[in-house]
């Protein structure tokens, strides 16, 4: 059975359906049939009112144009598809919903479609005109698809706030002299947030001044930015990238170059501290401009010691270097 949902005492309503084959083992639709194919009938059924079945006599029509009681095929692409303008007395007022049933054309197999009739439906099912009443515990009531009404005041009274223990999960252990446990205790909420917190060492956030802890004071790996003021946290960055750019005290510029003088780009370079290339002490990649990037940065610089001498490799698909060529720091 196919179904539909329109407003009960709707006029002009033209209900669409699908016609099966009966002669197909797969379930295709049926196509081809007219107001006038031989042996179609059609009747419809007011549930909930008085009397037999109505016939309608079928007549031909133009598709989307409704004319009382034509059966009109949907046309090419759509085969098997069809619509029926509806008689406007079977939708009448009066009646719970209304059936049809079509049947009786050649490999037809029989079509029941159930029509609800409601007053606040059209053919497609969308809601329409207004739905009022009252929402109890809501602020007013409903109207069509919007709420209206007048918010009423909260009258109630506040819960009452209670202390409440905070422990994190320990992020430091004992055995390297960190903070173990960090704890918090929230005397008390209110609208601006915790009036005070207390480390477990006893130390409070007052205390430490933005920027107190840094870098050289703790291992970077011993806290997150999260644990961290911000300027604490940017100086471990920092001290994390200056240990990728090399062990040295001055800026110094490595360009992998031809022998021409052209800049090669997107080479693996490193640098070893001897001749054998055992003992790296920096390493990355080259720029557009041949500079030396070493991993994990951004910088055209490696740190090295001015006035020492060291070993420089590098690798790209294509390219043939000479290894271990040595150079003499300077600062730039």
């Amino acid at each position: 059975m196919q179904y539909h949902r329109v407003n009960a005492g709707a006029t002009g309503i033209i209900l669409p359906f699908e016609v099966w084959d009966s002669t197909n083992a797969c379930g295709a639709r049926l196509g081809g049939l007219v107001a006038a194919s031989s042996g179609l009938t059609c009747y419809y059924d007011r549930i909930g009112a008085s009397g037999a079945p109505v016939a309608v006599t079928l007549s031909s029509g133009t598709k989307g144009t409704y004319t009382s009681s034509a059966f009109i095929a949907k046309g090419t692409g759509m085969s098997g598809t069809y619509d029926l303008c509806v008689p406007d007395a079977a939708l009448a007022t009066g009646a719970k919903a209304v059936d049809f049933f079509l049947q009786g054309a050649a490999a037809m197999v029989p079509v029941a479609i159930h029509v609800e009739l409601d007053s606040n439906f059209d053919a497609s099912g969308n809601l329409v005109g207004n739905v009022e009443g009252n929402v109890s515990g809501a602020v007013g009531s409903v109207n069509g698809s919007a709420m209206r009404g007048t918010d009423a005041a909260y009258t109630g009274t506040p819960p009452t706030a209670s202390a409440v223990a905070v422990e994190t999960t320990t992020v430091m252990d004992a055995s390297s002299s960190r903070l173990t446990t960090i704890a918090a205790d929230v005397d008390g909420l209110n609208g601006s947030g915790f009036t005070s917190v207390t480390l477990a060492c006893g130390v409070t956030v007052s205390a430490i001044a933005e920027g107190a802890i840094t870098a050289s004071a703790i291992a970077t790996d011993a806290f997150g930015s999260l644990e961290l003021a911000a300027s604490a946290a940017a100086e471990i960055g920092a001290a994390s990238a200056s240990g990728m750019t090399g062990p040295g005290a001055s800026h110094v510029t490595i360009t992998v170059r031809t022998t021409g003088g052209t800049a090669i780009a997107d080479a693996h370079a490193w640098v070893t501290s001897d001749l054998a290339g055992t003992t790296t002490v920096v390493a990355g990649t080259t720029n557009s401009a041949g500079r030396l990037v070493p991993l994990g940065t951004t910088h055209t610089y490696t740190m090295l010691d001015a006035g020492t001498t060291y070993y420089l490799w590098a690798a790209k698909d294509g390219t043939t270097f000479v290894q271990g060529s040595s150079f003499t720091a300077t600062a730039d």
